[in-house]
């Protein structure tokens, strides 16, 4: 059943996943160039953690300027105030610069206090409120002192792990997206070229239409469906 299944698709279909496995490679490569010529991953990555910034500090109550004054301290202790240098890493570099940041900004937690906040915005409040206060130089006082410190450095490390996830399926559902667009845009123009404008008129539209959006999701994975088809076709016959 499987055989006679994989035989059919060989038969009618090798030709139609051929060409839509050259659509997913000029994509691919039309993608690649968008990534390495135009700031784009910085562009993003700048506009998605202003934004997480900005929810936050809404979440907080901080007021207005906390999340841009924020980004600021973070962009001069990652990066030496270079934003560009930041956000053009890839977002696990990203995140890892940011965690580097948050060392020194635990080192010297009264002076970020909002910072603090905002990346501890899931931490005990008892142990945030503990790492503004002067740090004791001994005794039990300062085993509390750390000992809140750790709880509160776990929960931004958790905090920096969640932006890290986030952003990142973020920044592929939007690869995925435009992938599928200009999978579209490269069988519309096909179409419109073998068949003529007039393919796009009266009742052939729709089955333009449809083949154009099929042919958009199917491209990405059509080199695979090439693969397993030669594969098949490579096997012993028994």
């Amino acid at each position: 059943m499987i055989e006679a299944a994989l035989k059919a698709v060989d038969d009618y279909s090798f030709g139609f996943l051929v060409a839509l496995s050259g659509v997913g490679i000029i994509t691919m490569a039309l993608l690649q160039l968008f990534k390495d010529l135009l700031p784009s991953r910085r562009i993003f990555q700048r506009n998605w953690f202003e934004n997480w910034l900005a929810e936050a500090s809404t979440a907080q109550k901080l007021g207005a300027n906390a999340a841009q004054q924020s980004l600021t301290q973070l962009v001069d202790l990652a990066t030496a105030g270079d934003d560009k240098a930041l956000f053009d890493l890839p977002v696990e570099q990203f995140t890892g610069q940011i965690n580097a940041a948050v060392q020194a900004v635990l080192d010297q937690p009264d002076q970020y206090q909002t910072l603090v906040r905002l990346l501890a915005q899931r931490a005990n409040d008892k142990d945030v409120k503990l790492l503004f206060k002067k740090r004791p130089t001994a005794g039990a006082a300062l085993a509390q002192y750390l000992e809140a410190r750790n709880r509160v450095t776990r929960q931004i490390q958790r905090t920096l792990d969640a932006v890290q996830i986030a952003m990142s399926n973020s920044w592929k559902r939007l690869l995925h997206w435009l992938s599928v667009l200009v999978s579209a845009a490269i069988i519309g123009a096909a179409l419109t070229i073998y068949g003529g404008p007039e393919i796009w008129l009266g009742p052939t539209y729709g089955y333009a239409l449809a083949a154009a959006l099929l042919g958009a999701f199917i491209a990405p994975v059509a080199r695979d469906l090439v693969s397993a088809i030669q594969n098949l076709r490579s096997r012993p016959r028994s």
